[in-house]
């Protein structure tokens, strides 16, 4: 069977030519409803940021950073929970309230509510460190919110918790969890927590930013930043401590207050 072809007028030679069979290419680039969802949550890269900036002025935004490595995720458990961020009242994107089987909407407020370790935690990334993974030491878990959850899901096989954007590891298994996310080409800002009433006055060392797994306030600061050109964590090799929450010997640091 003959393909069948345009005829199109040669000019030049005054004749008829036969043109390309008559077909119509895709487009270039075809936008899937996952990439979709991802570029919402970066309304800064959009073509109408000054309208989104004038109209929200106290808006948290998420770093533009945190795209690509979205935009890359391949487990679909890390991609569950993408549709859990919400764009404009957190750093991390977190809503300590989001439902695991329901998107959050872009107007919503409930991401301004959660208590202090939440603020801190907030404060901390919007302020330090919006491209770096925060995890910060919660009793013996070490935990993250947000988009820094989702990475630790992709790339340290970690659960989400009760199926929402917050994960973490024991304190036993921080090295092995900092080893994946700096091998994925992240930092690392790791928080230690402080009891309160191990060193007398609180107000000496910092303000309170949550309770820590034994229900008691806690204080946190900065222990270190590690990445890939500084993987180790060298925290609990200095305290030389075996369960990582005794800080009687840890060398002075000045707190990071929330």
């Amino acid at each position: 069977c003959s393909e069948e072809f345009n005829e199109t007028y040669d000019s030049k030679n005054g004749n008829l030519a036969e043109s390309s069979p008559n077909t119509s290419s895709p487009p270039m680039h075809s936008v899937s409803p996952y990439e979709q969802m991802v570029r919402a949550l970066f309304p800064s890269l959009q073509n109408n940021a000054e309208e989104t900036e004038t109209n929200e002025d106290n808006a948290i935004y998420i770093d533009p950073y945190w795209m690509e490595p979205l935009l890359a995720l391949t487990k679909s458990s890390a991609k569950a929970l993408v549709k859990q961020l919400q764009p404009t009242t957190c750093p991390m994107g977190y809503d300590p309230s989001a439902s695991p089987f329901t998107s959050i909407s872009s107007n919503s407020t409930a991401t301004s509510k959660g208590g202090k370790l939440l603020s801190f935690v907030r404060d901390q990334k919007s302020s330090f460190f919006p491209d770096a993974i925060l995890l910060v030491r919660v009793g013996d878990f070490y935990e993250s919110y947000g988009v820094d959850a989702i990475a630790l899901v992709e790339h340290c096989g970690l659960n989400p918790m009760a199926g929402k954007a917050r994960a973490g590891c024991p304190w036993r298994n921080v090295q092995g969890t900092l080893d994946g996310l700096t091998n994925a080409g992240f930092r690392v800002a790791v928080y230690e927590e402080w009891n309160g009433d191990e060193e007398g006055d609180l107000t000496e060392i910092g303000e309170e930013h949550g309770y820590g797994g034994n229900g008691k306030l806690k204080t946190r600061y900065l222990a270190q930043v590690v990445s890939s050109a500084n993987p180790t964590y060298m925290h609990g090799l200095v305290l030389n401590d075996d369960c990582g929450s005794s800080l009687d010997d840890a060398p002075s640091v000045a707190p990071l207050e929330g």
